[in-house]
């Protein structure tokens, strides 16, 4: 089996860094990325608001080039409840591994 998404997080969080165009996945539209959590990519790697970055900050630079800063965040493995397993979702490999909500949390954001 293997795991879709991401890396998992090592047992020591280091600071990472990645580049590229910002772009967002809202909730309530059907894609791939808003299924698997992913609201927010730099290029290929999800992104989460934090605190320091709030989702209103990354809001102001869909579209545009950023450099991104955090600490990855290996998500959750999901595990379809009763209601959920009719839902329509995107083709996975069978046994895959199915992981959620994973990304780098976002401590800065820079435009590049």
């Amino acid at each position: 089996m293997f795991a879709a998404g991401c890396a998992q997080q090592g047992p020591d969080p280091e600071l990472k860094t990645v580049q590229g165009l910002m772009k967002h996945f809202p909730a309530d539209v059907k894609s791939s990325q808003a299924w698997q959590g992913h609201h927010f990519m730099v290029g290929d790697t999800p992104v989460i608001p934090t605190a320091a970055v709030p989702e209103a900050e990354l809001r102001r630079h869909v579209g545009k080039s950023v450099v991104v800063s955090g600490v990855w965040y290996a998500g959750q493995q999901w595990q379809p409840g009763e209601e959920e397993k009719d839902l329509p979702m995107p083709v996975m490999p069978d046994n895959q591994i199915i992981i959620r909500g994973d990304g780098l949390k976002v401590s800065s954001i820079r435009k590049e």
